[in-house]
């Protein structure tokens, strides 16, 4: 599989709503009936601003909005009410590496991830069809986590695109890569 625009465009997306910002707590969102929905997630930057994440189909809608200020996912069209659950991470994650995961075949995003300068702190996003799978300061094989969640990715290679700031935090720089693990 070869990058497109898209990828490239994916990529400037994530980077200018993480890279360099400080993730310091997930949103969970859940319903009238405190069921937690998983297909939605939100991540709390610099303990004021959002991310969130809503997918119900081959690419997630993301917002910076909060879900009780403007509902950019169209939720309180299902739901009667939505409640928020906070759940902190520790230690906090300044953002220094990304990795998004395509799928080889189509224009679709699979997982992110998004962690610290030195990897001890980092959350791994994997998107399913309709739900949202977490993963907190996850130390295993990431292409590994992926297709033991997505079953029809087993023995598939993806397209990975990295972004990171080298140590000396002045220069940074984009790789790119084709999984082949």
């Amino acid at each position: 599989m070869r990058q497109e625009k898209f990828h490239h465009s994916f990529l400037k997306k994530i980077s200018a709503l993480f890279f360099l910002k400080k993730i310091t707590n997930v949103i969970f969102i859940n319903d009238d009936e405190s069921k937690n929905i998983d297909n939605v997630l939100f991540f709390e930057i610099n303990l004021k601003n959002v991310v969130g994440f809503y997918k119900n189909d081959s690419n997630p809608f993301i917002t910076r909005e909060k879900i009780n200020e403007i509902d950019s996912f169209n939720l309180y069209s299902i739901y009667k009410e939505l409640y928020e659950i906070k759940k902190k991470i520790m230690p906090p994650i300044i953002v220094k590496n990304i990795k998004l995961f395509f799928n080889p075949n189509y224009n679709e995003i699979i997982a992110i991830y998004l962690a610290s300068k030195n990897f001890e702190s980092s959350v791994f996003i994997i998107f399913s069809e309709d739900e949202i799978h977490l993963y907190i300061n996850e130390n295993k094989n990431l292409d590994e986590i992926i297709k033991n969640n997505l079953i029809q990715f087993r023995n598939k290679e993806f397209l990975v695109l990295e972004k990171t700031q080298k140590i000396n935090n002045i220069q940074l720089k984009d790789f790119y890569r084709l999984s082949n693990r």
